[in-house]
């Protein structure tokens, strides 16, 4: 056996032990968060859990009767329609993977199989887009192209976000199905319409219309397919075997899509589904003017103008309300600056949905960031059908991001793919210019070469970027779960919000109804098990709004939305409210608390933005800082239940709990605030973790009406 025979076999093993080695890092990084115990992360996650759980209890047809008359502890007293409302995607997937996790661990009870379940199956996602990156770039280069993408995906702070250990939600799933249908596209283009290739075009389609059973960003999808064979139309590199391998490929995803009950038919009609006819419509077109002698400019004008004319017809249906405009939030996407308007202020306020700054872009797409424009260049310059897929989804995502932080993780496996186009082309050609020599036993009249150290330079500049840059997203994936988090901080624990959901569920009475802003209704009904008025779904804006007003308004304001507008039970009704503090010791010894905000009350300027309400009757100087003079602030219930809660614990410790004012510090009880009169407090929940020389402090607070206080108040 010969060197060159060996060679290539040696390779092949080598790159095999890097993959592994990749994976089971990508693997190791995301499950980080298991140090501090099986928590699920944020908050979706708890719900995909309950959902789930009713799966495992009563099979999974039984999704079809989570309708609003079954499904009351969510959205009271209206219920929600879970199967309508939802995608099923990841319920199903938990119910599968709990039944194979059954038959390795049959003695785990329900509810810790289930917790399991939801923690590892976000990082073996994560695992399978690392995967999919390496295959992918394999097919648009080479393997070293793939196994550079592979790594920067697996390092990569936005390729871990929605993959680390217990975010059991759908982004995650959703991107790694988008990325199994582009590698099984590229799979059957460059097959050509084979049996093979026509397979694969069959299993692209089924992955397409998994992203819609499982995640909202379908319409993104459908999306990015539609403009890139609009595109490849007008460059002129339309084939009849890539029109009819498109025409499979989205034909299948559309038969999946529309049986989602929450897409369902008028997917057809909305921006998605008419891109989509549009495309169709432009592939078809274009090989009929081909056929007819067009030239390749001529094909290229007329499908350009008929790509206006197909939207200009579609903002027509909209504005004649023919069919439906993309949600709001995928509008404010697009369109960063229309977030500002008063009917997007509930999706405005949600942090995720922020617009983020360069740094932060910097961040998240790290390892891949200064060669993403290279990798961008490259695939477009190719002008093959392959790299222009991933040219429409690369640049798209990654816009996308810079327009709302959340979609970091859709952006992550795509820029790690741009960005390992680019490193391979940059390096492989400043490699070669480093080795080049002049041909021997030719005469040439010409021969360049440039300098070697510059190009020696820029490699190891290459090599620096990435090991300093690489250990961002590891350090990035160590985080506490949010439930147990000091949420001052990513790290450290705190066990203030299980000791309040635990207490819930042990001790209020089962008929209880507990208010709290949007952001803990997940927590409240799944972990607490008891209702919750409105949660992290947002579905009812109006709903919404009432406890805008409620939270900010005075007691019995309040009350009167909890007994009249939500239906609670006069006797039964709670408000429960969260902030972080810090305690620690002033120059004199003084030990002290106050307010370092994370919880309610900072989230109070975006619960006075979706109430409508004026915030300078609330807020001071200060940004966001509350006006402690001020009526307005002094009634609020929000604010009144979290002070007292504080003082409380203040006084339980022996310490001095501080106010920010225009005057400085002030005790709170130098500052005047209201005193409860008609909400009685049941119980302060709290714990400290350490940092530096103090602590931070989780303070939650439960709180119950009086029903005869309060009709004594009104009068009656």
């Amino acid at each position: 056996m010969g060197l060159p025979e060996i060679m290539p076999k040696t390779r092949k093993v080598f790159y095999v032990a890097a993959l592994i080695a990749i994976l089971l890092l990508a693997f190791t990084i995301r499950m980080q968060p298991t140090k501090y115990g099986i928590y699920l992360y944020e908050y979706d996650p708890y719900f995909m859990y309950w959902v789930t759980g009713k799966l495992v209890d009563h099979g999974p047809l039984y999704w079809f009767d989570l309708t609003a008359d079954n499904v009351k502890n969510f959205w009271y007293p209206w219920g929600r329609d879970v199967w309508k409302t939802e995608y099923p995607g990841v319920p199903m997937l938990g119910y599968l993977a709990y039944n194979v996790g059954r038959l390795f661990a049959p003695n785990i009870p329900e509810n810790e199989l289930l917790m399991i379940i939801g923690v590892v199956l976000p990082p073996l996602a994560g695992v399978l887009e690392v995967l999919a990156i390496f295959l992918i770039g394999r097919e648009l280069r080479d393997e070293k192209t793939g196994l550079v993408g592979a790594f920067m995906a697996a390092v990569m702070a936005s390729a871990i976000d929605r993959t680390i250990a217990g975010f059991y939600t759908k982004l995650g799933f959703g991107v790694m199905f988008f990325l199994y249908s582009m590698f099984f596209f590229i799979k059957s283009i460059k097959l050509g319409f084979t049996g093979k290739g026509a397979l694969y075009a069959l299993i692209s389609g089924i992955f397409l219309g998994l992203v819609g059973f499982t995640w909202g960003g379908y319409y993104y999808a459908v999306l990015v397919y539609a403009l890139y064979a609009i595109l490849v139309a007008i460059l002129g590199i339309n084939t009849k075997e890539f029109t009819i391998t498109y025409t499979l490929t989205v034909s299948i995803a559309t038969a999946i899509l529309v049986l989602v009950p929450k897409i369902s038919a008028t997917f057809m009609t909305s921006l998605s589904g008419l891109a989509l006819i549009l495309s169709l419509a432009v592939l078809y077109i274009d090989l009929t003017l081909k056929n007819l002698g067009y030239s390749a400019f001529k094909r290229a004008l007329t499908l350009t103008s008929l790509g206006i004319i197909g939207l200009a017809s579609y903002i027509v249906l909209v504005i004649t309300g023919h069919t439906s405009p993309l949600p709001g939030r995928a509008l404010s996407i697009i369109l960063p600056w229309l977030r500002f308007e008063r009917r997007l202020a509930l999706f405005a306020s949600v942090a995720e949905h922020a617009t983020i700054s360069w740094d932060y872009v910097f961040y998240h797409l790290s390892v891949a960031f200064i060669f993403i424009p290279i990798g961008l260049a490259y695939l477009l310059k190719e002008r093959k059908l392959e790299t222009l897929l991933i040219f429409t989804a690369a640049i798209s995502a990654i816009y996308g991001v810079t327009s709302a932080a959340y979609l970091a993780h859709l952006a992550g496996p795509l820029a790690a793919l741009a960005g390992s186009y680019g490193l391979i082309v940059l390096s492989e050609t400043l490699i070669r210019e480093l080795i080049k020599k002049p041909p021997r036993g030719k005469r040439i009249r010409y021969f360049a070469k440039i300098n070697p150290a510059p190009i020696v330079g820029v490699l190891l500049v290459i090599v620096l970027v990435v090991a300093i840059v690489a250990p961002l997203g590891i350090k990035g994936a160590n985080v506490a779960p949010t439930i147990v988090s000091p949420q001052a901080t990513t790290r450290g624990k705190n066990l203030a919000w299980l000791k309040a959901l635990e207490y819930m569920r042990n001790n209020l009475p089962r008929d209880a109804i507990v208010n709290a802003w949007w952001d803990y209704g997940y927590w409240i009904t799944v972990i607490g098990n008891r209702t919750s008025i409105c949660d992290n779904a947002t579905l009812n804006s109006t709903q919404i709004k009432l406890m805008a007003w409620a939270l900010m308004g005075n007691e019995t304001y309040a009350a009167d939305i909890f007994l009249n507008k939500f239906k609670e039970p006069p006797n039964a009704s709670y408000l429960l409210a969260f902030e972080v503090f810090y305690h620690g010791k002033t120059e004199t010894g003084e030990d002290v608390l106050i307010i370092l905000r994370g919880g309610d009350i900072s989230k109070s300027v975006a619960i006075v933005s979706v109430g409508g309400l004026n915030a300078t009757e609330y807020f001071g100087g200060g940004v966001g800082e509350p006006n402690w003079f001020s009526n307005k602030t002094r009634q609020a219930l929000l604010y009144k239940a979290l002070l007292w809660g504080a003082l409380n614990v203040s006084q339980e410790n022996g310490w001095t709990f501080l106010l920010r004012t225009p005057q400085g510090l002030l005790p709170m009880l130098a500052v005047p605030i209201e005193p409860m009169k008609i909400f009685d407090l049941v119980k302060v929940f709290y714990d400290t973790t350490p940092t530096g020389k103090g602590e931070y402090v989780v303070i939650v607070v439960l709180y119950k009406l009086n029903y005869e206080k309060y009709m004594a108040l009104k009068g009656k």
